[in-house]
């Protein structure tokens, strides 16, 4: 992840964080609400919306409230063929598939964690990439081990700019930062996080060089199953890594795509 920039752009900022929003909301959404959860103000969003929606990012329907627009999901669908991440990924998962446990891939954005595959036990593949996938499951990054493999690549200061704000306990019942860090700390050691649960234990190794995203099994229990799902996890990522691209190391420096461009006609 970069450092802050020395003059950020706080109308794209702001920008982003309105798409967040909608981007992780199963309704319509109000600008009203969005401006509580931003804390933007009513007119900042209201001014960022219809921007937006005029660009096609964003859709407003009658009740004047707004969702994700069909210009996301092109940016999206153009990164992904771009990239080759996912189906890349999915090639190298399937060693993992053959068991009945949670395997997903994910990035991390901030402290959160979006899923770009994600097939629970009894699911098929097709399931795991569907839409929905990305819609409804996002993870607070301290509560899930790809979150946390992701975390340890970070700088510390990093991790307080993230968390130190934060009510406490944070997500994964972390007492505080201090706290998170100790169990970053260890994450950067093994080269693996390693989150154990009441009823099962969840496992995840970054991919990339740097890393940008990384791959998880979860849901077995014993000691010997996870040194087993390590060793897989080393050789699927060695895999991963010997045919990503330099341009595959940063997912959005993988788009090249005119946002000026995005106009409702562009769209139709």
């Amino acid at each position: 992840m970069s450092s802050r920039p020395s003059q950020v752009v706080s109308g794209l900022v702001d920008g982003i964080e309105v798409l967040r929003e909608l981007a992780v909301s199963a309704e319509p959404v109000a600008g009203i609400e969005l401006a509580e959860r931003t804390g933007l103000s009513v007119v900042r969003v209201s001014r960022l919306l219809t921007t937006l929606a005029w660009m096609g990012i964003a859709h407003r329907d009658r009740s004047r409230k707004y969702t994700i627009g069909p210009g996301i999901h092109t940016l999206a669908t153009l990164n992904l063929g771009a990239s080759g991440t996912l189906s890349r990924a999915i090639r190298h998962l399937e060693p993992l598939l053959d068991y009945p446990y949670t395997v997903a891939v994910g990035v991390l954005w901030r402290d959160m964690v979006a899923y770009l595959f994600h097939r629970s036990p009894g699911q098929s593949v097709a399931e795991g990439v569907s839409p929905e996938v990305a819609r409804r499951i996002v993870m607070p990054a301290s509560h899930s081990s790809i979150g946390m493999a992701m975390l340890a690549q970070l700088p510390n200061s990093r991790i307080h700019d993230l968390f130190d704000n934060k009510p406490t306990p944070l997500p994964g019942l972390y007492a505080d930062v201090d706290a998170l860090l100790e169990k970053i700390e260890e994450v950067r050691l093994v080269g693996y996080a390693s989150l154990r649960y009441p009823t099962h234990v969840s496992l995840a190794k970054t991919v990339g060089n740097p890393p940008y995203a990384a791959i998880a099994i979860s849901g077995f229990e014993s000691p010997e199953d996870e040194k087993k799902f390590c060793h897989m996890l080393d050789d699927i990522a060695s895999g991963f890594n010997d045919q990503a691209s330099d341009a595959e190391s940063d997912l959005i420096d993988s788009l090249e795509f005119d946002l000026s461009e995005l106009t409702p006609s562009a769209l139709a």
